[in-house]
């Protein structure tokens, strides 16, 4: 996790592209975990946010502000 809006419950991951969550069972386990506490986690691939990083923050705020 690389940010955490407590008020909004929601967990932030910038990933790079040697993270692969589809396929890592340990993964799925620790986002089952952290979703059991109301927290959602949006997952922002790294060459997304090079590449349009204005969209990757309006998804973020445009979230926080759903959750809020």
């Amino acid at each position: 996790m690389d940010f955490y809006c407590p008020k909004a419950n929601l967990a932030i991951e910038v990933d790079g592209e040697y993270h692969d969550y589809t396929s890592s069972f340990k993964e799925m386990i620790r986002t089952k975990q952290i979703e059991k506490y109301d927290i959602l986690i949006i997952r922002i691939p790294n060459i997304l946010i090079d590449s349009n990083f204005e969209k990757c923050c309006e998804f973020i705020d445009r979230t926080i502000k759903e959750r809020l």
